[in-house]
């Protein structure tokens, strides 16, 4: 699905994403975080449009994110 979201300059919202995996990318995730005592890493890439008075801009995204009981925080690239 491709949702256009508009969010005004200057301005910040919350944008909810639909996530899907295979059952065999779930089992080794499920298994590598019982191994790393609990804690699990993904990453959220995409491409956010950007308009722009020349025309549409893409801007690339990557964010790594550990969640567990003692999580770091998320690293933006």
């Amino acid at each position: 699905h491709t949702k256009k979201v508009e969010i005004a300059p200057n301005d910040s919202d919350i944008v909810t994403i639909e996530v899907s995996s295979t059952p065999s990318a779930l089992g080794t995730g499920l298994m590598r975080a019982l191994l790393n005592n609990g804690s699990a890493q993904f990453t959220v890439k995409g491409t956010a449009y950007i308009d722009t008075i020349v025309g549409e801009l893409p801007v690339p995204f990557e964010s790594e994110y550990n969640a567990g009981p003692h999580s770091p925080a998320k690293s933006d690239k």
